[in-house]
C-alpha cells in the first residue's frame, strides 16, 4: 500500500518524523508532500520520498486560500506525486485537507484527514467563508481523525450542521499523538511521596499568554498564603517579556529557557506535578511525557488532553483562569499522589508510536 502524506510542518517537527518512521516499520510505502511557508533548509537530508514545495509561501498566502491551494494541487499532479497512490493522509483539515479533497474528486483517491489546533482556533473560528468547505472535506473523507474526545465534541457541536453531524461522527475516530521513544526508554515510577504542604510544580512550554504560566504563578501565590511551600520549575522559550517580568518577581520560580528531552526527564524526577493550563491546546504531548515518569498532570478542561482519561485518574482538568480551581486540583493531587502517580505510569502505553502506527494501518486498509 502506498500512502501520500500531506504535511506542512514535516521538516520542522520530530513528531511527524516519529510517526512516519513507525509506519515504515510496518511496511507502509510512504511519500510526503510538504507545503511549508517557512524558509526551507537542509532538504538534502531527506530521500526522494519527501517532496518540498518549490514555492516559498508567506503569511499572505494564508489569506489567499484558493490561489495557494490551486498552486499546490497543480504542483502535486505535475510532479507525478499521486502515481500508484492508494490513499492520501491529510494531516490538517484546511491547509492539507482541501488538496486531498480535490485529488479525491479528480482521481478517486480516498483520503483521511486530521483536525488540529489551527483548524479549530484559526480557520473555523475566524475564516467564516471556509466553514462550509471544511464540512465538505470531512463529509467526503474516509475517516476523520481527532486527537482527543474534547476536540471531536467541540468541532462537531460548534461548527458542523446538525443534519451532517451524525454522518461525520460515524466516520470519526480519536487517535492521540505519540511521545518520543526516549520517554519510554527512561520510563520511571515516582518514589513513594508524602507531600504534606510542600510541592514542586513543573511547567514545560512556551512562556506566552496562551500557555498561561500566569495562572500557575497566581495559584502558587495563593497556596503560599495558605501556608504551603511551593516551588515552580519553568522550562520554555521566553516569548512574552511581560510574563518574564512576572516570573522574575517571584523567588520560588526556577527558570530554564531550554532543555533536551533527557534534561526534562531528570527534572520530572525532581518535581511532583506537571501543570500546563493552556487556554488552547490541540493535544499537549508534555502531559503524556510526564505520565511516562509517573508524574500527575494538570491540564485544561475542554482542550486537547481533556477526555483522554477520566478526570482525576492521571491528574485534574481545570478552568484555565480559575485560580481556586487550580489550587484545589493541586491539593487533590497532593492528597492522592501515589495512587494517581501509579495510574500515570500504568496508562502511558496508549501514547506509544508503535501502537498508534498500527491503528493508522487499520484505517489505511481500503
Amino acid at each position: 500500500m502506498k500512502v501520500l502524506h500531506l504535511i506542512a510542518d514535516y521538516l520542522y517537527s520530530p513528531f511527524y518524523k516519529n510517526f512516519i518512521y513507525n509506519l515504515n516499520n510496518l511496511d507502509v510505502d510512504t511519500s510526503i508532500y510538504v507545503s511549508t511557508r517557512r524558509d526551507v533548509q537542509n532538504t538534502e537530508d531527506y530521500d526522494g520520498s519527501v517532496f518540498v514545495t518549490q514555492k516559498k509561501f508567506n503569511w499572505f498566502d494564508k489569506l489567499l486560500y484558493f490561489p495557494k491551494q490551486q498552486y499546490i494541487y497543480k504542483e502535486v499532479v505535475e510532479n507525478n506525486l499521486i502515481t500508484d497512490v492508494n490513499l492520501v493522509h491529510a494531516h490538517t483539515l484546511f491547509s492539507n485537507g482541501f488538496l486531498a479533497y480535490k485529488l479525491y474528486k479528480s482521481y478517486g483517491i480516498p483520503y483521511i484527514v486530521a483536525i488540529r489546533n489551527t483548524d479549530v482556533n484559526d480557520f473555523f473560528k475566524y475564516m467564516f467563508h471556509l466553514r462550509g468547505l471544511g464540512q465538505q472535506i470531512m463529509l467526503n473523507a474516509k475517516n476523520v481523525i481527532f486527537l482527543s474526545p474534547s476536540y471531536m465534541s467541540n468541532v462537531c457541536n460548534k461548527y458542523i450542521d446538525s443534519k451532517y453531524r451524525d454522518i461525520i461522527l460515524r466516520k470519526s475516530i480519536v487517535i492521540p499523538n505519540g511521545i518520543d521513544s526516549v520517554f519510554f526508554e527512561k520510563r520511571s515510577k515516582q518514589k513513594f511521596k508524602k507531600l504534606n504542604k510542600r510541592v514542586k510544580l513543573l511547567f514545560v512550554g512556551n512562556i506566552n499568554k496562551n500557555k498561561n504560566i500566569l495562572s500557575v504563578l497566581l495559584a502558587s501565590d495563593k497556596l503560599i498564603e495558605e501556608g504551603f511551600s511551593v516551588e515552580v520549575y519553568v522550562v520554555g522559550k521566553l516569548v512574552s517579556k511581560k510574563i518574564g517580568i512576572e516570573l522574575k518577581k517571584r523567588d520560588f520560580v526556577r527558570l530554564y529557557f531550554y532543555m533536551q528531552h533527557e534534561g526534562i526527564i531528570d527534572l520530572m524526577h525532581e518535581t511532583d506535578i506537571l501543570i500546563v493550563p493552556s487556554f488552547k491546546e490541540t493535544f499537549g504531548l508534555v502531559y503524556a511525557e510526564a505520565m511516562s515518569q509517573g508524574m500527575p498532570v494538570i491540564y485544561t478542561k475542554g482542550q486537547g488532553f481533556d477526555g483522554q482519561f477520566e478526570d482525576k485518574y492521571v491528574g485534574c482538568s481545570v478552568v484555565a483562569d480559575d485560580i481556586d480551581d487550580i489550587c484545589n486540583s493541586i491539593k487533590y493531587i497532593m492528597n492522592n499522589y501515589n495512587e494517581i502517580s501509579e495510574n500515570c505510569y500504568n496508562s502511558v502505553g496508549k501514547f506509544s508510536w508503535s501502537l498508534i502506527a498500527k491503528k493508522y494501518l487499520e484505517l489505511y486498509k481500503i
